[in-house]
């Protein structure tokens, strides 16, 4: 088995909460050679003491961590430029990158760059919202695990759509392509470009990493208003996707809008309302198709008991983001 060398890129940015327990995953990873590289991105709690005291408490043991700060201390840099900053300061041949708040699991990295074979440039990996009671938070969690199931569903159709930035890995060769194009620093979406780039403008190939030692746990979003803010700026990966996948999603729109409508209209006309909740019925058919088999497959059965309040939310939730 090839095992090439790996730098983990870690951004983050008042992040003191979970940082620890992030670190402490990675650092035993089971892989022979990889560095982990955290950019603290101007934060303005003890972010950045945390790390240092784990990198001194762990000198001299394997693998190396690291410490880069941004020089934007007051405000930090952004993710993806602090990404960027990271991969500058990194040394190995596979970026691999995770969020501040996830913990993996000691297989993760080697199911991970097993996937970067030589004829795939670009790896995306399942993300998953931790275990909980609350029905709220497995409605959040599972929204966000229909996301991965999509994302997976069409880099398997060879139609790369989304990923994860919490969960991704590529070769540098590549990366450093794209970034001297330029079109990697105006990208709120770096991820998503630098996937469809190696999709539609190198020889090689898009992969999505199934094993369950692969599936890296995070937290949901803090509060109602923290979650919106999330999803409308993952939607605005839109205006960086092909245009035929733009029109899909505005399809996609449409028909929740008319949906939505019917169900209104149902208040004075019997027969839209039944009509829009027939529409409702084979909607939630469809999406159990993907549901299903995502969750069952990464040991996630609990996020199924919510299906139906999921899909009574969904199209509201959808429309306003």
């Amino acid at each position: 088995e090839v095992t090439p060398g790996v730098s983990i890129v870690i951004a983050a940015r008042d992040e003191e909460a979970s940082i620890r327990a992030c670190l402490a995953s990675v650092l035993v990873c089971e892989y022979p050679h990889y560095e982990v590289i955290v950019v603290d991105d101007g934060s303005s709690d003890s972010t950045a003491e945390i790390v240092e005291s784990i990198q001194e408490a762990a000198k001299d043991q394997p693998p190396p961590l690291r410490i880069v700060r941004s020089s934007h201390h007051s405000d930090g840099i952004g993710k993806v430029a602090a990404v960027a900053l990271g991969i500058r300061a990194s040394a190995e041949d596979v970026i691999v990158t995770l969020d501040a708040d996830c913990r993996v699991r000691r297989g993760w990295l080697r199911a991970m760059v097993r996937m970067l074979d030589h004829d795939v440039g670009f790896v995306a990996g399942p993300v998953a919202y931790a275990p909980t009671n609350s029905i709220a938070r497995r409605v959040e969690a599972l929204e966000f695990m229909s996301l991965i199931g999509v994302g997976a569903g069409a880099i398997g159709l060879n139609e790369p759509l989304i990923c994860n930035s919490a969960n991704a890995a590529y070769r540098r060769s590549v990366y450093d392509e794209l970034q001297t194009s330029g079109r990697l620093e105006s990208s709120t979406a770096a991820d998503e470009l630098l996937m469809n780039y190696v999709h539609a403008e190198t020889s090689l190939g898009v992969a999505f990493c199934a094993a369950p030692d692969a599936l890296v746990t995070t937290l949901g979003a803090e509060g109602v208003g923290h979650f919106v803010r999330q999803r409308m700026r993952w939607a605005s990966i839109v205006r960086h996707l092909p245009v035929g996948h733009g029109l899909s999603l505005g399809v996609a729109y449409l028909f929740f809008l008319t949906v939505a409508a019917s169900l209104v209209g149902g208040l004075w006309v019997a027969e839209l309302g039944y009509a829009g909740l027939a529409a409702l019925f084979v909607k939630g058919l469809a999406d159990s198709r993907v549901l299903f088999p995502i969750c069952r497959h990464f040991g996630r059965q609990e996020l199924l008991r919510v299906v139906p309040v999921a899909e009574t939310l969904y199209i509201p939730y959808a429309l306003l983001v």
